[in-house]
């Protein structure tokens, strides 16, 4: 995915794949993997932003490993830890911000 002056939105039912590069300049990416199916054991999602920013949000159960760093940025991590469930997936969130930043939260699904 790659967004300049612009933004990536993935919400709702998606498949999502085991690799995923999000790349923005001057834009955002909003991914929200609540719905998403996630086939893979393991999913590294990367994200590099250049003036810009963007959010995961994750589903509770799964366990989140965030790595990367920020120049002029930064990275806000507000993931439940404890409430993983034994054998659900695991994902690895490389964020790698300049001048920009990026928001990483456990949030329930809505129920309607």
């Amino acid at each position: 995915m790659f967004a300049i002056m612009g933004g990536i939105n993935r919400k709702g039912s998606w498949q999502i794949p085991e690799r995923v590069s999000a790349i923005m300049i001057m834009g955002g990416c909003d991914l929200d993997l609540r719905k998403a199916v996630i086939a893979a054991p393991e999913v590294h999602i990367t994200i590099v932003a250049i003036m810009g920013g963007g959010s995961v949000i994750v589903p509770p159960g799964v366990r989140v490993e965030v790595d990367g760093f920020s120049f002029m940025g930064g990275k806000d991590v507000k993931v439940d830890d404890e409430s993983f469930v034994r054998n659900s997936p695991t994902i690895h969130i490389h964020g790698y911000m300049f001048m920009g930043g990026l928001d990483i939260k456990t949030k329930a699904v809505k129920e309607k």
